[in-house]
């Protein structure tokens, strides 16, 4: 089984996807990381970028070294219970993030989200370059919770590219756990809209030892999150399953391909 999971930047698959790559990892699975937009001049702190670089490139190479970081760590944990783990693969498209994109700062593309149309017509661009994803056994795409313009458009361009009957979708964090109940609620039934609304299931994975996995895979990207946002992304998925030491992920999938992860998932 291939997996493809779609992470609008470096960070996202490891945010919201970590116990489910471990564990499809631990399963035997293959599972491939497609990183959309990777340049990019956003940091919160400078910690690992070189300050004689420009910029871009300084940001950038720093958040390659940090993915690489999280992948080795995410092997590591696979390893521990399986003998073969699969392959875990990132590819990379080099597409310049929304600051740099749109020439606005940082704050505007989740306070200001740009227009559903445009998105749907910046999602029907990128769709042409990206045909790969409909040949994944499953592809794991993301909600857009939090309403992030890179976000939403990479849900889109995955609804466009791949059969819904291989598509699943991930809770974006921590923008997840900064939403109330309800309005989660509402973000998800958006991006499910459509004649087969209704079809989409939710799946809650719990791991025994997930809440030091979750801490342990965010702490990889020290200059876009403060320490503080690794605990809170953990503390968000202990909650999911309210039983010491565990963390869950919720994803949403149609059968029969929610049965299908959930049985790799337990063979792990």
């Amino acid at each position: 089984m291939d997996v493809a999971v779609i992470s609008p930047h470096r960070d996202d698959a490891a945010f919201s996807c970590g116990l489910l790559i471990v564990a499809l990892l631990r399963a035997g699975k293959n599972v491939t990381v497609c990183n959309l937009f990777t340049r990019s001049d956003y940091a919160v702190t400078n910690i690992g970028i070189n300050p004689e670089a420009e910029r871009v490139e300084g940001v950038s190479l720093a958040r390659l070294r940090e993915d690489k970081a999280a992948v080795a760590a995410m092997l590591q944990c696979a390893t521990r219970l399986s003998c073969t783990p699969g392959r875990l693969t990132l590819r990379d498209y080099g597409w310049l993030d929304a600051p740099l994109r749109l020439q606005v700062n940082s704050e505007y593309v989740v306070l200001a989200p740009v227009p559903v149309e445009e998105a749907h017509a910046q999602a029907h661009f990128f769709a042409k370059h990206l045909n790969e994803w409909a040949h994944f056994d499953a592809v794991m795409a993301p909600l857009a919770l939090g309403d992030h313009i890179d976000h939403r458009i990479a849900r889109e361009t995955a609804k466009l590219v791949v059969p819904a009957e291989r598509l699943a979708f991930y809770q974006d964090l921590p923008y997840a756990a900064r939403l109330s109940a309800d309005a989660r609620s509402r973000e998800t039934t958006t991006a499910f809209s459509g004649p087969n609304s209704q079809s989409w299931l939710p799946s809650l994975m719990a791991v025994e030892d997930g809440l030091a996995m979750k801490q342990l895979f965010a702490l990889c990207y020290p200059s876009q999150i403060e320490p503080q946002v690794a605990t809170e992304i953990a503390a968000y998925g202990a909650d999911l399953c309210g039983s010491a030491g565990q963390a869950a992920e919720l994803w949403f999938a149609q059968l029969p391909l929610q049965a299908r992860l959930q049985a790799a998932c337990r063979q792990a």
